[in-house]
């Protein structure tokens, strides 16, 4: 653990460490048919496929799930919708990310409109998806990793405070979550 002003972040070190909340989302409550998940999140290393929490399945062809992370330098919310295109439609944030930052991130979903938002603002907004979240019939539900059957990429980073909501947060709900923590956060490292 980290402490970051009253309380403690998990350490990702990138290949050991993710939080598995299940190995079989049906067996745990989980978002169905509307969705918000948010976290603060300072990420060490981009990466191709970033986890911060969620519960997918992405191999090939065959998308299933959602998942709130990022695509290498920029925060990401994936989600599949059992009315939409009929695999994962991934947003991404208009700005990279600073490595060593800390950022609140939150996605949500509510069963025709998926929304980013980066530090209190919406970064992107898709309607590709529509009707209830469209899972595989199993997915790991984790903290800290992208982790399907075929892949398992763990975070480098740190996670502060992740929360998963079977309903949507409004824009200004999530404005508040991000100002309410927002100076208790240290600085990035300064990079030489």
């Amino acid at each position: 653990f980290e402490t970051v002003g009253s309380r403690q972040a998990l350490i990702f070190d990138g290949s050991k460490q993710s939080v598995l909340l299940a190995t079989n989302h049906r067996k745990v409550k989980i978002p169905k048919k509307t969705l918000s998940a948010e976290a603060w999140v300072r990420v060490d290393r981009p990466m191709a496929w970033g986890g911060l929490v969620g519960a997918i399945q992405d191999n090939g062809s065959y998308e299933h799930g959602w998942l709130l992370g990022f695509i290498e330098s920029k925060f990401s919310l994936a989600v599949s919708g059992k009315e939409g295109s009929g695999k994962l439609t991934y947003l991404k944030a208009k700005s990279d990310f600073v490595v060593g930052r800390w950022y609140h991130v939150a996605g949500t979903y509510d069963g025709q409109t998926m929304r980013l938002y980066v530090n209190g603002k919406l970064e992107s907004e898709s309607k590709a998806e529509k009707g209830d979240i469209d899972y595989p019939p199993q997915a790991y539900y984790e903290i800290g990793a992208y982790h399907d059957k075929d892949e398992y990429f763990r975070l480098n980073g740190r996670i502060l405070e992740v929360r998963v909501y079977s309903d949507v947060l409004t824009a200004t709900e999530i404005a508040e979550h991000y100002k309410i923590d927002s100076g208790a956060f240290p600085a990035a490292p300064k990079t030489t």
